[in-house]
């Protein structure tokens, strides 16, 4: 029943296998003057941050609030008002990637709010965590497989 809902709450099959699993840090861009530093960056570098069918949560950073959730609603990254990239609406998104490339982002809306949780993209392989406090979070997906 439970993967019946999951499938349902995603639109493309495939970005539940993608997206379910544990992310590990990678890097992170501060946005701007935000409430985040490093006492509260740290815990993040260190966490998984984990993605169930009910809930996303870090593994060691009990500041942030787990994000309990019963639809995702993948969208473009331009689905929106304003199509365009700008600084204001996008960040270091809109820094780091060009319009072209940010046009195959897939922005991932769990509605977490009011928790700590920002927005979701998943580009390629990687996941990102946009303006969480300030920072923008880089993740990759921990690979299952046998114990190394």
């Amino acid at each position: 029943m439970i993967l019946f809902l999951l499938s349902n709450s995603f639109k493309d099959p495939g970005i539940s296998d993608r997206v379910l699993g544990k992310w590990q840090y990678e890097t992170h861009i501060y946005y701007s003057v935000g409430r985040y530093g490093t006492k509260e960056v740290d815990p993040i570098k260190t966490s998984l941050l984990c993605f169930t069918g009910e809930k996303i949560y870090f593994s060691n950073a009990s500041f942030i609030d787990t994000c309990f959730y019963s639809e995702l609603s993948p969208k473009a990254f331009f689905d929106r008002e304003n199509k365009k990239s700008s600084y204001f609406l996008d960040g270091p998104l809109a820094i780091k990637y060009s319009e072209q490339l940010l046009s195959k982002f897939i922005r991932l809306d769990f509605n977490c709010k009011p928790n700590d949780f920002g927005i979701f993209y998943l580009n390629a392989d990687t996941l990102i965590l946009d303006s969480n406090g300030g920072v923008t979070f880089f993740f990759t997906k921990i690979k299952d497989g046998p114990p190394k």
